[in-house]
């Protein structure tokens, strides 16, 4: 099994990838991705942290089968989500941080990828 450090920035990349790219980006894999770019430009007012939580788990289960997602946080600009996006506009308004901790069979422990989205206008 694969202990390094080396091996486990390539988790974190992948992972990194998948939370960053939007579906239809990559050639012959229009669903690959967890097209959450997307959502910061959505019209929709109800998205709620459950909802978000599962896109995300649900596309690293699709994308990188080896990892296993153990935790999803949200933090807007301000302060962490707690409780579900109030609405689109309030809370992805100019910038969203999601952590991922996840784990994988080779790696021991918990390995944890971090994006920041953000919206210009």
């Amino acid at each position: 099994p694969l202990y390094s450090s080396a091996a486990s920035d390539v988790y974190k990349r992948q992972v990194e990838n998948i939370l960053l790219t939007n579906h239809f980006e990559k050639p012959f894999n229009p669903f690959f991705g967890g097209n959450l770019r997307a959502m910061l430009f959505e019209t929709v007012e109800n998205y709620s942290e459950p909802f978000v939580r599962d896109m995300v788990t649900k596309a690293i289960e699709r994308d990188e089968p080896r990892a296993k997602v153990v935790d999803v946080k949200f933090y807007d600009g301000k302060d962490a989500i707690r409780r579900g996006a109030q609405t689109l506009r309030d809370n992805f308004r100019n910038t969203i941080y999601i952590r991922v901790e996840f784990r994988v069979e080779t790696q021991e422990g918990t390995l944890t990828a971090a994006v920041n989205m953000n919206r210009l206008r």
